[in-house]
């Protein structure tokens, strides 16, 4: 199993030059509890002066590789690279960029790779073309020695393959059975858009709010009757559950059962006009949570007393 290393503390410091030590503590932890193998540091994480635990291993890239930009990985850039390491004394070895590359290509550029290097590698990939954690995943069932990762996939200045992402999909997709733990997943979510200023997409897999979220429905009937149908792994496991929500999709009798449930009454005229509203909320892209349903079967009882 390659060995995952994560950047998210050094993207961090850059997003926030005055977060504090316990802090940074505090996503390590997250960090390693999530599945990651090292924590990437550099020299100015030193003025932190964190005495950490030795379950957590840190790793400066600077010292432990020598580092080649590369756009994409052929016989002849690693000719190229050969040439180049002739006169550096190497024990590891770092591709950054690899954007250009293919995911279903992998197999072979680690082939490449190790047929004609004799040392440690890793890939340090680019998500320029929103491909990095399929890269990532990819290198990791082809045997890459080292992979750079990053939480939510987004750094200040450049984006990575993301950390949670590449985590589940190898073992989801390939067995790995590699160790990790997301129950804080959402906690570390959160640390994460109050330190980097970014928020979360709600669609985003793995950590987005919405993602367990299912119109009642056809889509609905199905996760009933098997959750697998829709869902690629438990809510749960991230810290979630299923929520079925009223929708475009959604029939009256489906509205009148979650208004008794939210202990509303509603006539079935009225259902048909809360559909409506329902529907346009819809078609604008967003989600009709129990707040929102009240306020449209409320607003509508108000509009009906103003005609009275």
């Amino acid at each position: 199993m390659s060995t995952i290393i994560d950047i998210t503390l050094l993207e961090a410091i850059r997003c926030n030059a005055n977060i504090l030590p316990n802090e940074i503590m505090k996503i390590a932890w997250y960090l390693m509890e999530m599945g990651a193998d090292m924590l990437c540091v550099n020299d100015e994480f030193e003025k932190f002066a964190i005495k950490a635990p030795e379950d957590i291993k840190f790793i400066n890239l600077k010292d432990t590789f020598v580092e080649v930009e590369l756009d994409e990985i052929t016989i002849r850039n690693i000719e190229d690279v050969k040439q180049y390491l002739q006169d550096k004394p190497c024990k590891a070895l770092m591709f950054n960029g690899l954007y250009k590359c293919l995911p279903w290509k992998m197999n072979e550029y680690i082939y490449e790779i190790k047929s004609n290097l004799s040392m440690p590698v890793g890939l340090c990939i680019d998500n320029t073309k929103g491909t990095a954690t399929a890269l990532a995943v990819e290198a990791v069932k082809a045997g890459v020695d080292y992979i750079v990762t990053c939480f939510c996939g987004r750094g200040r200045y450049r984006s990575y393959p993301a950390l949670e992402e590449v985590i589940m999909a190898v073992n989801l997709l390939y067995d790995f059975n590699k160790p990790m733990n997301m129950k804080n997943v959402q906690k570390m979510a959160d640390i994460y858009e109050w330190v980097s200023g970014i928020n979360i997409p709600a669609g985003k897999p793995i950590l987005g709010k919405d993602i367990f979220k299912c119109e009642s429905g056809i889509h609905g009937d199905g996760i009933l009757k098997d959750k697998q149908t829709y869902e690629p792994y438990p809510a749960e496991i991230v810290g979630k559950e299923t929520e079925f929500v009223i929708g475009k999709h959604s029939g009256k009798a489906m509205l009148l059962k979650k208004l008794r449930s939210m202990n509303i009454d509603c006539s079935d005229k009225e259902a048909n006009e809360i559909l409506k509203s329902v529907k346009q909320f819809r078609e604008e892209g967003l989600y009709v949570d129990d707040d929102l349903l009240k306020k449209i079967f409320f607003s509508l009882h108000e509009n009906v007393s103003r005609l009275r």
